[in-house]
């Protein structure tokens, strides 16, 4: 717009109101006049505009690339085309000049914190942005995290201010990813926000999220176990700068560890019973790892119960062991041999027998090293049968012939010896007999029969071993009788008879001279009496054997 020369000009004013009336009046005008190129240019239409139809200008400004930042002010003369300065417009335009974008405090305004180590895996996302002009932009934040964009599932705050500075000074944006946790590692995150002046800020940062417990191992003891001792070594290794803390049944233990990361405590067991105890490591940014063990006090020996199924001598190889433990131990031993405990505690196991002596003794240890023995009775094995040595004899006590004539042995006495003094049963011919004060089995005055007579001696010792004897005797008496002889008897009575008639006969031959006798005298043989007269000494008795 070109202005004329200097002078005094009349003003035909047109729209402002002046007192009324003919008289003269004064009013006066503030003119601005500006000189050389304004910063300021409308862009309006070129072109004819219809009758009552709607238009409008784009005002542009231009200033210099040193302006300083500010409040800014101008204005436009605007009117239509070839109309007279009746019809121009004047347009004040007044702006604040701002190069400088929004900003954030990384100290204080970012969450998680930059270049943090973080533990918690569903940490938000957080960025607070202002501007002390209140110009931020609100709908053109913008949030990524790990190269994705989240802002549409993001919270964004933006307060408007009414007091100074008026508008939108303060913008918070937030993510939150409850079931989208972040993995062990490092991420970033990306906010970008404008003000209204169109000044961007971006800002990068990063963290690194661990939550990885510290290790944490119990290495005494190495398991849940028992003692029946009053205390307990305990020890354990964990990272190196951990915090540990170490409890027995709920009570504070005093626990050193070492620059190794070597946990030592000493665990106080005050009576019998179960102890729970619990070391904790935790690190620097609050993980933690926990361990336990349970340690049960025990001084109670078990209680063991064994027998054997034979007692005494035996003849047999082996016996049978059996028994029971009141409670879980770690083995039975038979004469040091383990044995299989049933899930009562009962065993059974077979013992060998050896000859002779034999030894068996049952142990055990319960868990806690309580131990508990029981030695059976001393069992003898013998398998050598017992020795039997018979005579028989008669009734002085002298050993018979093996065949007996004599009719005046008629019984004969057993007598069985047998050295043995583990012998408790003997029978002859099925009769019991029992040892008498000499230390024989005797059986007395057996009456013999004719022909053979057979004695069978049986033995068994108390280890059940037997033994059999057999003795006999034949029984062939001889009865002699003497029987008289009646021929001897009745030659003898012939012959006194022929005595007596000799002696008459002689008598009367003397009597009347004598002389031999006729028969002799004609040499006559004996008379067959006579004959028959056997002599004295050929007179033996008759012998008849029974």
């Amino acid at each position: 717009m070109d202005f004329p020369p200097d002078g005094l000009y009349f003003i035909t004013v047109h729209g402002w109101s002046v007192p009324a009336g003919t008289t003269t009046f004064t009013n006066k005008y503030s003119i601005t006049q500006t000189g050389g190129t304004s910063n300021f240019r409308g862009v309006c239409p070129t072109t004819t505009i219809p009758p009552n139809t709607p238009s409008g200008c784009q005002v542009e400004w231009r200033f210099p690339g040193d302006q300083a930042p500010g409040p800014q002010s101008g204005f436009l003369f605007v009117s239509p085309g070839y109309a007279p300065y009746a019809l121009v417009q004047l347009l004040n335009i007044a702006f604040v000049l701002d190069y400088t974008p929004p900003s954030v405090d990384p100290t204080r305004d970012l969450s998680p914190v930059p270049t943090s180590l973080i533990n918690d895996a569903a940490a938000s996302v957080v960025a607070n942005i202002g501007d002390p002009a209140g110009q931020i932009d609100r709908f053109s934040v913008q949030l990524l995290v790990d190269g994705m964009d989240v802002t549409s599932a993001s919270k964004v705050l933006v307060p408007y201010s009414s007091t100074a500075p008026v508008g939108y000074s303060l913008l918070t944006i937030a993510w939150e990813h409850p079931t989208m946790r972040f993995s062990d590692g490092t991420h970033s995150a990306v906010v970008n926000c404008k003000d209204m002046a169109g000044n961007l800020l971006t800002y990068v940062w990063g963290w690194t999220v661990d939550t990885m417990a510290p290790n944490l191992a119990i290495t005494s003891p190495s398991s849940d176990g028992f003692t029946n001792q009053v205390s307990w070594a305990f020890t354990a290794r964990t990272d190196p700068g951990s915090t540990v803390t170490v409890t027995s049944n709920g009570v504070a233990q005093i626990a050193s560890v070492s620059p190794e990361g070597v946990v030592t405590a000493t665990i106080a067991f005050a009576t019998d019973g179960v102890y729970t105890i619990v070391v904790t490591s935790a690190d620097a940014l609050g993980n933690t790892a926990t361990a336990s063990r349970t340690v049960t006090r025990d001084t109670a020996a078990p209680v063991l119960f064994a027998t054997a199924d034979l007692y005494g001598p035996t003849n047999r190889d082996s016996t049978v062991v059996t028994g029971n433990v009141n409670e879980h131990v770690v083995e039975v031993l038979v004469n040091g041999q383990p044995v299989t405990i049933a899930a009562d505690g009962s065993f059974t196991a077979v013992v060998a027998l050896v000859e002779g002596t034999n030894r068996i003794v049952v142990s055990t240890q319960d868990d806690a090293g309580n131990t508990a023995s029981v030695t059976l009775a001393t069992i003898t094995r013998d398998t050598v049968s017992p020795t039997i040595r018979v005579q028989l004899l008669d009734v002085n006590g002298d050993p018979v012939l093996p065949v007996i004539t004599s009719i005046d042995t008629q019984n004969v006495t057993v007598s069985v010896t047998i050295p043995d003094t583990d012998v408790f049963f003997v029978t002859i011919n099925g009769q019991s007999v029992v040892r008498n004060a000499q230390g024989k089995f005797v059986l007395s005055q057996v009456p013999l029969a004719v022909g053979d007579n057979t004695f069978v001696i049986r033995a068994q010792d108390e280890a059940g071993n037997g033994a059999e004897s057999v003795a006999s005797v034949s029984y062939a008496p001889v009865v002699v009788h003497e029987t008289a002889n009646y021929n001897s008897v009745i030659a003898s009575g012939v012959a006194v008879v022929l005595l007596i008639v000799g002696f008459v006969v002689g008598y009367l031959l003397s009597g009347r001279g004598g002389g031999a006798r006729p028969t002799e005298a004609k040499g006559e043989s004996p008379t067959r009496a006579e004959e028959e007269l056997p002599r004295e000494e050929e007179r033996a008795p008759e012998e008849e054997e029974l």
